[in-house]
């Protein structure tokens, strides 16, 4: 889910826009220092999913992510992204 949200705030990124054309493809390069708070995530729930980016060296980029289902945080962690645009 967090590989997802920074992927998807990625392809938006000002930085990665060209002219407005947002990125064709954005790439999982890895995850790092996920934590998950709950041994099972329910699949019939609503999540909360926040990506901020953290460090940027195009095409590189790493950003912190949150999954919450209500205002309980149930996993964190970064992840590294790579866009060829």
């Amino acid at each position: 889910m967090g590989a997802q949200a920074a992927a998807f705030v990625g392809s938006q990124d000002d930085s990665v826009q060209g002219l407005g054309k947002w990125a064709s493809a954005v790439y999982l390069v890895g995850i790092r220092e996920t934590r998950f708070h709950l041994t099972a995530l329910p699949a019939d729930e609503i999540y909360r999913i926040r990506a901020t980016r953290q460090q940027i060296a195009p095409p590189l980029r790493v950003y912190s992510f949150e999954v919450s289902l209500g205002d309980l945080i149930v996993a964190e962690g970064s992840v590294s992204t790579y866009s060829r645009d």
